[in-house]
Parts: structure tokens; sequence; C-alpha cells
């Protein structure tokens, strides 16, 4: 029979009924998370436990079982439309090098992301996923708002240099683009920490790790040549979190369920 895994321990058969399993009977994981196959189609033998519960038996994963964008969960609030959500705005943060175009994709992955982190510090419970994510999100806009201004005004570019001219000037900016770093570090970081363990994918924290060098790399003449890519890399780094991203753990290591 052909069907397709609910979440952990369930298939919706195509004959209508759902049918438990173990994952020891599945055939062909090659890899795969046996706790993130939800939506996975699947070939199994019907069968029956001695209580008459009906169970499948030899799961067989079939070729169309790789995962794919549903666009009816966009609108939902569980964790895959959390997922979704999440998917599209860092794709979108890909193409924002682009002239002019880039900017829209900026507003709109920004906008998707912040209404996915805000469910899922709801779904999760937590008190400070969302806040350490709205802090680190602020200090980058100030920090390249503050970047483009210096890249397009004249003017903002003087009053750097006759800031520099005088020791005292100098180490006020000095100071405080050390505490600004500070901040971004410490918030970003607790960030991505924390939705490495809710999420138990260590890419999160591998990402936030390409992500922190590439930016430090940007700070200097022969670095900014690899550190743009590496920021890129942490992007895609990423993305593949996300795609495997099936449920919640959390603090208290139970799970909540992606169906």
């Amino acid at each position: 029979m052909k069907g397709t895994i609910l979440g952990r321990g369930f298939i919706s058969g195509e004959d209508g009924e759902r049918y438990s399993y173990h994952p020891s009977e599945i055939q062909n994981l090659q890899g795969r998370d046996p706790q993130a196959l939800s939506g996975v189609r699947v070939d199994f033998e019907a069968s029956a436990d001695e209580n008459g519960k009906k169970v499948a038996k030899a799961i067989f994963i079939t070729m169309g079982a790789m995962l794919k964008f549903d666009f009816t969960n966009i609108n939902s609030d569980d964790i895959m439309g959390v997922r979704l959500k999440m998917l599209i705005s860092m794709l979108l943060y890909l193409f924002t090098f682009i002239p002019f175009a880039g900017i829209l994709f900026l507003i709109i992955a920004v906008i998707l992301e912040f209404i996915s982190i805000s469910r899922l510090n709801q779904l999760a419970g937590s008190q400070t996923l969302f806040r350490n994510w709205i802090i680190s999100m602020l200090i980058s806009i100030f920090v390249g708002g503050t970047v483009a201004i210096i890249a397009f005004f004249d003017i903002a570019i003087r009053i750097i240099r006759i800031m520099s001219e005088s020791i005292g000037g100098a180490s006020v900016l000095v100071v405080f683009g050390i505490a600004v770093g500070i901040f971004w570090f410490k918030y970003t970081y607790n960030y991505y920490n924390e939705l490495s363990k809710l999420s138990s994918k260590r890419l999160f924290f591998y990402a936030f790790c390409t992500k922190v060098a590439g930016v430090l790399l940007c700070l200097t003449y022969v670095g900014f040549i690899v550190g743009v890519p590496l920021y890129y890399i942490s992007i895609i780094l990423i993305i593949a979190a996300w795609w495997q991203f099936r449920e919640i753990h959390t603090s208290s290591y139970q799970r909540v369920e992606t169906n």
C-alpha cells in the first residue's frame, strides 16, 4: 500500500486508515533522520498486531520522497508554516545584492523572518528567542544603515575624518564600534545557540560561526574578498538547517510534533 508519513510513528494510507510504525521497519533511510520524515511518501505492507491495531511493515521510502515546498502551509501557524516562511526568507537574502530589486527582497525577507521567529517563540514557549533575534537584527540594520550613509554621502565621510583627527574623537569611535560589536555578537550568538537547541540542528551554530568569520574579515581590506562569500555560505547553511527543521525540542526535551 502507498501512504504518507504524518509524523513520528504514524502513516496515512491511501485507504484512508492510519497505521502505526516503528523506524526500524523503514528499509532505506539512507542517512535520513527517522524523526524528520513528515510528509514523505512511502510504500508499506499493511498489517495488524495481536491487538488488532493497524501497523505498517517493510516500509520503503519511494523515489518521490524528496522534500518539497508545500505552499499550502505558508499561512499555517504550526512548525511547518514557520519553516516554509523562513526558507523563503533565507532564499530572498541570497538575492539582496541585486541593485534596486535587492532592497525589496531584503524588506520582504525581514518581514517573513519577523513573523516566523515571533511564531516560533510562541510555539517553543521561549522567553528569549524573539528578543535575541530582534536586538541582533536592529543592530545589524543600524550598522548597515551607517555604512550605507558613509558610502553614499560625502558629508558623513567628512564628519568621520574630522572626528578621527582628534585623539578623543578617534577613541570615541573605536569604543563605540567595539561596544556595538560586542552587543551584536552576544545577542546573535544567543539567538543561534537557542535555535540550534530547539531544532536539535547544529547547522544553525555552524552558520553563526561562518557569519561571524565573514563579518570580521569584511572589516579588513584583504579579508573582504573572502568575507563576503563566507557570509553567503552562512545563509546557505541556515537554509539547510531550516530544511531539516521538523519539530521543536523544548528545554524539557519534550518534542512538539509537526502534525
